[in-house]
């Protein structure tokens, strides 16, 4: 059976990491002068490819392939972590913007 680690398995390090080398692939350019972070990097398919190899690496992404049957009655289960981390990252932003009044 195959087994994909999950991002609540690795480490602090290693998440900041994979944080650190997306934030690289996406908007981290250069020109002459050096290296600078451009809001208006774009993007390619090169680019996707760097995310994947970044994942690999951090150990996220899965090692072969598994099909998984449902039942035809069965609905696939969401896994509600992604939401819940989406909504605590809103949470925490409303929260340090400046209130007016």
């Amino acid at each position: 059976m195959l087994k994909i680690k999950t991002a609540q398995e690795l480490s602090h390090e290693g998440l900041v990491l994979l944080a650190s080398r997306i934030q690289a692939i996406l908007y981290l350019d250069s020109d002459e002068k050096g290296e600078y972070w451009n809001a208006d990097k774009e993007w390619d398919s090169d680019t996707l490819e760097e995310i994947k190899n970044a994942v690999e690496a951090s150990g996220l992404a899965p090692d072969g392939i598994e099909r998984r049957l449902l039942p035809e009655d069965e609905e696939p289960e969401m896994d509600d972590s992604i939401d819940q981390y989406f909504e605590a990252e809103e949470a925490e932003r409303d929260a340090l913007e400046p209130r007016d009044g």
